[in-house]
């Protein structure tokens, strides 16, 4: 009765957030939290479409054959929809090729910050 008594049924209007261009067929969506980054790269077919990591991110495949290699190895793995990678904090840049459309999400650019209340478990 209590989540009754504080809910506010009253719908509110939806806050669309609309991803802004960081580089050639990558978008960021500038979500309200300085902790998380999450991009969008669509990979048109023939090209290279590097980029940059600044910490352990997943690569969501949600469309089409992607090739994801770190820049300057010769390794790669091939990705089709509904695959997903853990990419390493140390990998520093991916190149995708192929063509399709990917999800990367990681840390943002703004350090976490973390609220020590004192309580330690013990």
């Amino acid at each position: 009765s209590e989540l009754v008594a504080i809910l506010d049924p009253v719908p509110s209007p939806i806050a669309l957030i609309r991803p802004a261009p960081v580089a050639t067929g990558v978008v960021e969506y500038p979500v309200p939290v300085g902790d998380f980054r999450l991009r969008r790269a669509t990979i048109a077919h023939a090209r290279e479409h590097p980029v940059a990591i600044d910490g352990p991110s997943v690569v969501l495949v949600v469309e089409g054959s992607i090739i994801v290699s770190e820049d300057g190895s010769h390794q790669s793995i091939h990705m089709s929809p509904g695959d997903a990678a853990l990419v390493t904090a140390d990998q520093g840049k991916l190149v995708f090729t192929g063509t399709g459309e990917a999800y990367i999400a990681g840390p943002g650019l703004e350090p976490l910050h973390v609220l020590d209340d004192g309580a330690h478990p013990g």
